[in-house]
């Protein structure tokens, strides 16, 4: 099972995807080589393949960089 970091901490696949579709705009078409498609933590955010837009700016979680807006 793919987990990815939410504010609650570690959350399923699953949980993550419903997570992404009521709060953030997810672009999962990069999931199944789990990287994202930019990767500089300045407009999309990554958390173990999935990548969505957070507050203007990247959250990479699986390149460490945990900032949040």
């Amino acid at each position: 099972m793919v987990r990815g970091i939410g504010d609650g901490g570690i959350i399923e696949k699953a949980e993550a995807v419903v997570i992404a579709s009521s709060e953030h705009e997810w672009q999962d078409e990069d999931f199944e080589d789990g990287t994202c498609l930019l990767s500089d933590c300045t407009n999309t955010a990554q958390a173990n393949g999935f990548c969505y837009a957070h507050g203007g700016y990247q959250v990479c979680y699986a390149l460490g960089c945990n900032r949040r807006a």
